[in-house]
């Protein structure tokens, strides 16, 4: 892939055909992560241009609550992903050290730090 490298991202992916970004959303952290929850449990954190110059792509963050941990990964076949938990503070630590560093994953966790300071404590 392009970076060649192992990096840390939140679960994410392209809109489905016939879903709504949420709907998408939903499906694509189940695939990824085998975790559910509903529509209505997607809190919007914004939207955020990657490359806006040299791009269209928009990614839009949720932050999701009530999580269900019983479901199985069903990856793509270009799909290598290992699932790691770390508590809402530490991730803020990793940005700032560097460990994770993907620009949309770092921006979307800080959004949502200035947005929901209460869960990084």
């Amino acid at each position: 892939h392009g970076v060649n490298d192992i990096l840390i991202e939140l679960p994410a992916g392209f809109q489905q055909r016939n879903k709504s970004i949420e709907e998408s959303a939903l499906a694509e952290l189940e695939e990824e992560t085998g975790i559910k929850t509903s529509i209505e449990k997607l809190i919007p954190i914004g939207k955020i241009a990657n490359a806006p110059t040299k791009s269209t792509h928009i990614t839009y963050g949720f932050l999701a609550r009530e999580l269900v941990f019983n479901s199985e990964q069903n990856l793509d076949v270009t799909e290598n992903i290992e699932i790691i938990t770390r508590a809402p503070s530490a991730t803020i630590e990793m940005i700032k050290s560097g460990e994770i560093w993907v620009g949309d994953t770092a921006a979307l966790i800080m959004k949502a730090y200035l947005m929901f300071p209460e869960i990084f404590r």
